[in-house]
């Protein structure tokens, strides 16, 4: 819940006017505007009627009679058990996904909202939301209680009529992979297609109108379709149900087309498609959620250039994507996929380069920016994409200030080869070296079917280096550096790092990461003889050190454990390879240099 506070109060700074508005023109002049009835006049046996859209944006009316009037205690709410029937309920095979929100009128006056059923059942028989709860949702949220979003259905209700998601613009790929994403929110995306010949005309939101959450809009839509319970003024409720019952939110308010309602034996669904952005989801919570109309939500514009170097093909998406510390990551992940998969238009192997480019206010310079190279046998789009994944969720949950993301830009170039190489030797001419001393120290490298090429580190000894023997090691940018693997042989279940004390601290070793196409040297723990299980240079522990006088000219100095600087320095230089292993070369570290100070 932690990661959470920093985005619930920017909400609730940004809603409070809104919600006390919301208030007054919803519980207050509401009976004068629409006649209500509340759940204690409402008996078994009465009849009325619902609304609903179940093809194109045309309200229709089907019967409902009320069957019982289910008295629950805690977070489930009081329910009307009800019947549908009707021309409308024939074409469905009863209620449908979608469904949710369609307003119930007695006598005229307004129940609820259609919003609980059962699948594999008589699906003519389901819930309703009483009214007067729907209308508690915004004055809950102004009195300050309960107003922690949270995640899923509540388990001690029944269960809610699925809400589709949806999608248009994404090839099976990227929707099996989103899939895969929204799971743990139990929603499952539907391909879908815009509203051809919809363009131009607008449909206003009213009680039984097709209405659609939208969490991205652009090149690629993803849209939850349900109903519209009440309007007054620019205020809506809808659905009935929870959505995501995260509180306080932020997601884009469409008019919506239905295409068809599709009869399942499990479930139907309504196939529908977003329309114009009206306005802003603000609350989502169990009894539904609410909305403003004509005040529209921050989002995360993504600005995506991908480049097949092997076919000169070029494409561009843009998306915007609602700013959720949960979703956004995976939302914009899924879209950049997407234009990988368009662009390259194959599956398998490759090379790529990345660049991201994150704007936002409270970010360091209100710019991050990270660059990188990527290889990957069998799958190259998602595997390029996995620091875009990480650098958001990493801004979006920090825990010192909330970050409104400005712009997204990513610019891939892939091609369908292997550009690895493998470090084979290290050595240095050096045997022996001062504190300052820098020292080059040469890299034998095998590139993937080519011929070896060298490169050279130069790598500077630090000036409060211990004297005795220094390990170095050379290894890819990619690979696990040495101290980290020791520590996981070890059992450790934690590097102890300082903490970082404020954003910038925070976003540094995500930022200044090593990359993959770097060669680098750093000093590596050496303990030396009679300490068991640890471990000497390399890559395997051992319970005696190897033999120094097989690694240098002259035996060095016995060292004890935290003697070296192990990480703190190191020397990086850039290849044309993603670099793969590791090899230790050791330096005897002579008499220190005057003035310097020991290692504490």
């Amino acid at each position: 819940m932690r990661l959470l506070h920093g985005l619930r109060e920017t909400i609730i700074r940004g809603a409070g006017l809104i919600l006390f508005t919301l208030i007054l023109s919803l519980v207050a002049p509401a009976a004068a505007q629409q006649p209500l009835m509340g759940i204690e006049d409402v008996k078994p046996g009465m009849t009325g009627i619902g609304k609903t859209v179940i093809q194109g944006t045309k309200i229709e009316d089907f019967t409902v009679e009320v069957l019982s009037v289910l008295k629950q205690k805690g977070p489930a709410g009081d329910k009307i058990m009800v019947r549908v029937g009707g021309d409308v309920i024939d074409k469905t095979g009863g209620i449908a996904a979608g469904f949710s929100g369609s307003p119930v009128y007695i006598d005229g006056k307004l129940i609820g909202a259609i919003s609980y059923g059962w699948s594999m059942t008589d699906r003519r028989i389901g819930l309703v939301t009483p009214i007067y709860d729907m209308l508690q949702m915004a004055k809950l949220n102004a009195s300050g209680e309960d107003d922690e979003p949270r995640t899923g259905a509540d388990p001690a209700g029944p269960p809610a009529v699925s809400t589709p998601i949806m999608v248009s613009g994404l090839g099976q790929r990227a929707l099996e992979k989103l899939t895969e994403q929204l799971a743990p929110y139990n929603l499952t995306p539907v391909l879908s297609g815009a509203a051809a010949g919809m363009e131009s005309e607008k449909v206003a939101l009213e009680p039984g109108s097709a209405a659609g959450v939208q969490l991205m809009r652009g090149d690629i839509d993803m849209t939850a379709i349900g109903t519209v319970t009440y309007r007054e003024g620019d205020n809506i409720l809808a659905f009935g149900h929870p959505f995501l019952k995260r509180g306080g939110v932020g997601y884009f308010l469409t008019s919506a087309y239905i295409h068809q309602t599709i009869p399942s034996l499990e479930t139907s669904f309504k196939l529908g498609a977003a329309l114009d952005l009206v306005g802003t989801v603000n609350q989502d919570r169990n009894e539904g959620i609410a909305g403003v109309v004509g005040r529209y939500p921050h989002n995360i514009p993504l600005r995506m250039h991908v480049k097949d170097l092997d076919t000169g093909r070029e494409n561009n998406l843009f998306v915007q994507v609602i700013q959720d510390e949960l979703l956004s990551p995976a939302l914009v992940t899924t879209a950049a996929m997407q234009a990988i998969e368009q662009t390259i238009d194959r599956t398998g192997l490759g090379t790529s380069w990345v660049k991201i480019e994150v704007m936002g206010r409270n970010l360091p310079d209100n710019m991050l920016v990270k660059e990188n190279m990527f290889f990957h046998p069998t799958d190259i789009g998602s595997g390029s994409l996995g620091e875009l994944l990480e650098g958001l969720a990493l801004v979006l949950t920090n825990p010192f200030n909330a970050v409104e993301i400005m712009d997204v830009k990513v610019d891939v170039a892939i091609e369908q080869s292997i550009q690895t190489a493998k470090i084979e030797e290290v050595h240095t001419k050096t045997a022996v070296a001062k504190p300052g001393q820098t020292i080059p120290i040469f890299v034998s490298l095998k590139p993937y079917r080519g011929d070896a090429i060298q490169e050279t580190l130069n790598f500077t000894v630090p000036a409060y280096q211990a004297p005795g023997p220094m390990a170095v090691t050379v290894r890819g940018g990619g690979s696990v550096p040495v101290l980290q693997k020791l520590l996981t042989q070890l059992g450790a279940q934690e590097i102890q790092t300082e903490q970082p004390k404020n954003l910038e601290t925070y976003l540094r070793d995500f930022v200044q990461r090593d990359r993959n196409n770097e060669l680098v040297a750093e000093i590596t723990p050496m303990i030396m003889e009679n300490d068991p299980g640890v471990m000497f240079g390399g890559e395997i522990p051992l319970t005696k050190a190897p033999n120094p006088k097989a690694a240098m000219p002259a035996k060095p100095p016995v060292a004890k454990a935290g003697a070296m600087a192990a990480g703190k320095e190191k020397a990086k230089l850039s290849t044309d390879y993603i670099v793969d292993g590791s090899a230790v070369v050791y330096i005897n570290v002579a008499g220190k240099t005057p003035g310097a100070k020991d290692e504490k």
